[in-house]
């Protein structure tokens, strides 16, 4: 298991769960996705994020890679502060406080992007996944 710590102002549920990603899918506490060709299991425990991977082949190129694929380099409180002026804002931070934008694989994100025109979160995964069953590669982690 690769831990990434410490990480401040992130919160995998909102990030994950927004709408952003679609190929997400949350089990008891644990989010399960493929990315870069990997299979990735991970949990937020307060400031650290613990993740289990298919291929554990290099633990610290990967604990880059989803440094930058969260975009937790950038400064969020910074940017908070600087919006954060009205009640309105103050509202809208407050419920997704720890959001952010990720550094996702350009072809899956249009991809994803057409695919969602018209459509709702559960069917834009239903397509995605079945996308990725027919046409992607086979990939497993603990048996799955």
């Amino acid at each position: 298991m690769i831990e990434i710590k410490p990480i401040s102002d992130f919160n995998l549920y909102h990030t994950l769960s927004c709408g952003q990603a679609f190929r997400w899918y949350e089990d008891d506490g644990w989010f399960y996705g493929i990315v870069d060709d990997r299979l990735l299991k991970i949990c937020q425990e307060d400031s650290t994020l613990l993740v289990e991977s298919s291929d554990e082949s290099d633990p610290k190129k990967l604990q880059q890679y989803l440094w930058h694929y969260f975009d937790l380099d950038r400064d969020l409180s910074r940017i908070l502060d600087s919006i954060n002026k009205d009640q309105y804002m103050n509202a809208s931070v407050g419920v997704c406080r720890g959001m952010r934008i990720m550094n996702q694989d350009l072809w899956e994100c249009l991809g994803s992007f057409i695919l969602s025109q018209n459509s709702n979160v559960p069917r834009i995964k239903q397509m995605i996944r079945k996308i990725s069953e027919e046409f992607g590669n086979p990939i497993s982690l603990d048996g799955c």
